[in-house]
């Protein structure tokens, strides 16, 4: 019998004429796999992915970095470098300032001396007890008088947050090296090389890693920056949960920067400044202090973007008619 469009069954149960595609669950609802493919190629056989232009920081002058060249990289066997099994155990250069590596490489001094190491930067578990992990590179560190810097988390998921102090670190160091070879206060070298390491150089220090190369490089997402990683230093792993991690970074990256060229927009009024994104044109475009108004309609536009996003592509349904099952 039907009574509104609701069906009862001899059994005396309502039925909506709908039924549920699976069974429902209360697992909380797992992010979308990201998945790192190759990289594209240019047609000299290269990878398109370029470390052209160094991203405005600001507080630091790091116009230096703009005139290192990158150009071998990726010269020889692009597929792995010349990748072997072996190379694991030993800091692997992945730009020509920042290398990455395990601890042993951290302990090795003929080795550090040789790639002209200047600090190195642990990433280590923090525990109650005292880490036995950066013992031996610290001792190594002040036996050679290299800078020695150390990153503690007691989970992945603090990561992200240490990802900015990391960065930081890494570049007041390039900057007091540089200065110091231009003031003629040092008969170090003209540029300063920091390696990154933890245990095994695969998992935290590599985040950290491909953190700063979004960071750094303009045209450098968080897939290009594993790309890099993963294509100088083969053993290198990003499980789910860390590009989860450096998407997100990726995610603020972007937010900082379009705050940055919200600013600079509103300096630079009607002198010519381009639009980066629309909703960076449109804060250049407003006189003035923004309405409630303005404010509502940003705010839907969002949440229609964030909708359009959050769907698009799917083509499952979670209920389906009843009359099909007949």
């Amino acid at each position: 019998m039907d009574v509104d469009g609701t069906t009862i069954t001899e059994a005396g149960v309502e039925s909506t004429g709908v039924l549920a595609t699976n069974e429902y669950s209360f697992r909380v609802p797992s992010p979308t796999r990201i998945v790192i493919p190759p990289p594209s190629f240019t047609d000299k056989g290269t990878p398109s992915i370029s470390f052209a232009r160094i991203a405005p920081q600001p507080g630091f002058d790091l116009e230096f970095l703009n005139k290192v060249d990158y150009s071998h990289l990726f010269e020889t066997n692009v597929g792995n470098n010349g990748w072997s099994y072996d190379k694991r155990r030993f800091a692997t250069e992945i730009l020509p300032f920042i290398y990455l590596g395990p601890m042993t490489a951290a302990r090795d001094k003929d080795a550090l001396k040789r790639d002209g190491i200047t600090m190195i930067l642990a990433v280590q578990h923090r525990s109650k007890f005292p880490s036995r992990m950066s013992a031996g590179p610290w001792r190594v560190a002040t036996e050679l008088g290299l800078e020695a810097q150390l990153i503690e988390v007691s989970d992945n998921t603090e990561l992200i947050a240490e990802f900015p102090r990391a960065i930081r670190m890494i570049n007041e160091h390039l900057i007091r090296v540089q200065q110091q070879w231009v003031l003629g206060n040092s008969n170090g070298p003209q540029m300063g090389k920091v390696l990154v390491f933890c245990e095994s150089g695969n998992e935290r220090s590599a985040a950290v890693v491909a953190a700063y190369l979004m960071h750094m490089f303009e045209g450098i997402d968080h897939i290009k920056a594993c790309q890099v990683c993963n294509m100088r230093r083969f053993s290198t792993n990003f499980d789910d949960w860390m590009k989860q991690f450096l998407l997100s970074y990726w995610q603020i990256i972007q937010a900082q920067r379009d705050v940055g060229l919200g600013i600079a927009g509103t300096w630079r009024g009607s002198h010519g400044a381009h639009s980066n994104r629309n909703s960076i044109g449109t804060l250049r475009g407003r006189a003035g202090k923004r309405t409630f108004d303005d404010v509502g309609e940003d705010e839907d536009d969002m949440e229609m973007d964030d909708d359009a996003e959050r769907f698009s592509g799917r083509n499952y349904a979670p209920f389906h008619d009843a009359s099909e099952e007949t």
